[in-house]
C-alpha cells in the first residue's frame, strides 16, 4: 500500500520494474530487468501472470560474451508512445548503451552507445520530447526523441552516478550521488544539493507526484536497509520504510 502496511512479491528477484496502467492490455502490466543467472528483460501482469520475455541474455550482447556480463540497469517508459527506454552496463568491459523498444519488444533501436560508460537511471519527459539518463562517466545527458546522440548538461564532476529522477511539471531533475541528493533545473542549470548526508549509501531517486515529495533507497548491505522521504527542496527529510533486505 501507498503508506507501507502491505506489501506482496509478484515478481522476484528483479533488478529495476515499472508498472504501467492500461496500455497494450486491459491488464496493466509490470516491465522489469531479471536478476536471476542470465540478464533478462520481461513483461507480466500486475497480478505475476502472463509473463513474456521480451529481451534474453544473447539480445543483450554487445560483443565477446566470453568476456562481458550484460545488465539492464534503469528502465523508462513513454505511455503515450507505448515504448520503453532501457539503460545498460556492461561492466566487465566498461561499455554502456541506452536502447528503446516497443511494449511488445518490437522496433529495438539503440539511441547512444555502445561507449565507454555506465549508465545507471534513466527517465522520460515525453512532454518536452527528452530523455535523461546518468552515469559516473559522463554526467547527466540528455537526448531528444526522433533524434541522434545526446548533449551533457550536468558534468560528472558533480556526482551524478546513481539514481536519477524527474518531476516534469516543476521542472526538476533529483540524482544521488552515493553521498547527498541533488537537484537542477531539466536543462541542468541550477544545481544544488537539497539533501546533505542523505544516508549511508543513498541509492536510488523515484518523485512521488501525488504526495508532493522524492524517496531514495539508502542501501547499506545491512538488515536495517532504508527508504528515505523529503519534500521537494530537500525540507522534512524522515525515513518512510524500513526492509530487512537490500532495497536498490
Amino acid at each position: 500500500m501507498p503508506d507501507g502496511t502491505s506489501f506482496r512479491t509478484v515478481l522476484f528477484p528483479a533488478i529495476f520494474a515499472v508498472l504501467v496502467m492500461g496500455s497494450v492490455s486491459a491488464q496493466p502490466r509490470f516491465f522489469y530487468s531479471d536478476f536471476n543467472a542470465a540478464p533478462e528483460f520481461h513483461s507480466q501482469h500486475r497480478d505475476g501472470t502472463n509473463n513474456d520475455t521480451l529481451l534474453d541474455w544473447n539480445d543483450l550482447l554487445i560483443t565477446d560474451p566470453s568476456n562481458e556480463v550484460p545488465w539492464i540497469q534503469h528502465v523508462a517508459v513513454d505511455a503515450e508512445a507505448e515504448t520503453i527506454y532501457l539503460s545498460e552496463a556492461y561492466a566487465g568491459n566498461n561499455i554502456g548503451r541506452i536502447e528503446r523498444i516497443n511494449f511488445d519488444g518490437t522496433d529495438r533501436q539503440t539511441i547512444f552507445g555502445p561507449a565507454a560508460f555506465l549508465p545507471a537511471g534513466i527517465v522520460v519527459d515525453s512532454e518536452h520530447g527528452h530523455v535523461y539518463w546518468i552515469s559516473a562517466e559522463l554526467g547527466i545527458q540528455r537526448h531528444v526523441i526522433g533524434g541522434t546522440g545526446a548533449t551533457t548538461i550536468v558534468q560528472a564532476s558533480y556526482g551524478a552516478r546513481l539514481g536519477l529522477a524527474a518531476y516534469i511539471r516543476g521542472g526538476y531533475l533529483f540524482w544521488a550521488n552515493g553521498m547527498d541528493i541533488l537537484r537542477c533545473n531539466l536543462d541542468g542549470s541550477n544545481i544544488q544539493t537539497i539533501v546533505p548526508n542523505a544516508g549511508t549509501n543513498p541509492w536510488d531517486v523515484c518523485v512521488d507526484t501525488q504526495g508532493q515529495r522524492i524517496l531514495w533507497s539508502d542501501l547499506s548491505f545491512s538488515n536495517q536497509n532504508k527508504v528515505f522521504a523529503a519534500n521537494f527542496d530537500g525540507t522534512g527529510t524522515h525515513i518512510a520504510y524500513t526492509f530487512t533486505y537490500n532495497v536498490l
